[in-house]
């Protein structure tokens, strides 16, 4: 027969789970060296002592500790004042002294109980929820209150404390961030693209995805390999998400839409990114996502941009933000100051004339340059004071000449026989254009998606 619990206080079924040696612990360690508090008060409050006087006594710690006061049981007598016979007296303050040889362990005990507190956290709402399945309440309303629990109940109780030297120790963490898109994302970061409404937000960032999908390049730069996961918070049509995928040639396999029941849905975020492991997340749009109440409000996003600051920083991922701008012309993002505040990179898009050009204004915790870009068929290109690049203008000749040669190329851009056939070995390999020629003596170029007009190989083209 197993023993009683000595801690036990409830009088059925089963006790509460709670260690009293480790409350006591924690504050005979406070008492036996003030510099203990330090560490406790970081992930314990109050209520998390399940012993009453021993939550006085914390509490009157806590108070102290935060006046400048020394810590010791004359300064409790006179902070818990009528009190301190709840909180067993002086003779109890005295005993707790007794219950540590070393303040040392201070961290430890203050775990066990943080953990105690959190699984009576978790046993009171989980008879909350058996009492509302009873009672006939609606499912989905019993899952968004377990899922609602505090990060102090379903996180860990650890001290994230580092020295600066310790982390010189990592050379890594000095270098700039890896690119997951070039310019746009980047690992352990947050990055946001503000532009108005249907000026391609969403386009842009599906391009530069589509290429991690397969590790392509993406404004002439190499991207970092892996799986996509597209959260399509304002509900976006599969078949808009599907069209824009093939139009940039995604690998399907690697490219996970997520569409949250309800915004913000971390639950089903944090799960998406453990069972699919991406390596880049895409939030469209972070408006639809949040839906605060009062988007001016500082307090309000910042419960809702530091959850996605640390999955980046703990899943060692990039996560892309695609919201709006204001309606001022070349206006910056919308909404309040506390959204760039809270992101690693801001990325700021107007139109550039006219067509597909975007000039994109960077601001950034690194070093980032304002750039250019045009989309040219199914590819964009970064534009070079102002100009399309080479690779962007065989691009153009051969969606406006459609079955072009080789030569036809190089004569229009009068070009190096060389540096047109790279460009055209580029442009093949994202599936930017195709050889449809029937023989090998001769090319006829075709952009994706082009018409193929009939016109005989060395037939002069028509411009």
């Amino acid at each position: 027969m197993p023993r009683p619990n000595p801690n036990s206080v409830n009088d059925d079924q089963q006790a509460s789970p709670w260690d009293s040696a480790a409350e006591q612990a924690v504050l005979g360690a406070i008492l036996l060296d003030n510099a203990a508090i330090v560490p406790a008060v970081a992930v314990l409050e109050p209520a998390m002592f399940y012993c009453e006087k021993h939550r006085l006594i914390f509490a009157g710690m806590r108070q102290l500790h935060s006046s400048g006061r020394p810590v010791d049981p004359v300064t409790l007598r006179d902070v818990l004042d009528g009190n301190l016979d709840r909180a067993g007296g002086m003779e109890y303050l005295g005993t707790l002294i007794d219950q540590v040889p070393f303040a040392a362990n201070v961290q430890h005990h203050a775990k066990i109980v943080h953990e105690h507190a959190a699984r009576r956290r978790l046993i009171a709402v989980s008879r909350a929820v058996i009492d509302g399945a009873y009672q006939h309440r609606p499912p989905a309303e019993l899952v968004q209150q377990l899922t609602a629990l505090p990060p102090d109940v379903v996180g860990p109780a650890d001290l994230h404390l580092y020295s600066a030297a310790d982390l010189l120790e990592q050379p890594d963490l000095l270098k700039p961030p890896e690119p997951i898109v070039p310019r746009l994302a980047y690992r352990g970061r947050v990055s946001m693209l503000a532009a108005r409404e249907k000026l391609g937000k969403s386009t842009l960032l599906t391009a530069g995805a589509a290429a991690v999908t397969w590790g392509g390049a993406f404004l002439g730069e190499a991207t970092t390999p892996g799986v996509v996961l597209w959260v399509t918070a304002d509900l976006e049509a599969e078949s808009d998400i599907l069209a824009r995928l093939q139009r940039f040639g995604a690998d399907p396999t690697r490219w996970h839409i997520l569409r949250p029941d309800r915004t913000p849905d971390l639950a089903s975020l944090t799960a998406a990114i453990a069972r699919v492991a991406p390596v880049l997340v895409i939030i469209d749009t972070l408006a639809a996502w949040a839906t605060v109440s009062d988007p001016f409000s500082s307090a309000e996003w910042l419960p809702v941009l530091l959850p996605l600051r640390r999955l980046a920083h703990d899943h060692a991922l990039a996560i892309a933000l695609a919201h709006h701008a204001t309606k001022a012309e070349n206006g910056g993002y919308r909404d309040s100051t506390a959204i760039g505040a809270n992101v690693d990179l801001i990325l700021e898009m107007h139109p550039d004339g006219e067509g597909g050009r975007r000039k994109v204004r960077t601001r950034g915790r690194w070093p980032a340059t304002d750039f250019t870009v045009d989309l040219v068929g199914n590819t964009y290109h970064l534009l070079t004071e102002g100009t399309l690049s080479f690779e962007a203008q065989v691009l153009a000749f051969i969606q406006q000449h459609p079955r072009c040669t080789t030569t036809d190329v190089r004569a229009s851009l009068q070009a190096r026989t060389e540096d047109v056939q790279a460009a055209l070995v580029r442009l093949g390999a994202n599936h930017a254009v195709t050889d449809v020629s029937a023989t090998r003596h001769h090319h006829a170029w075709v952009a994706s998606g082009s018409p193929e007009p009939t016109r005989e190989p060395g037939e002069e083209p028509p411009w």
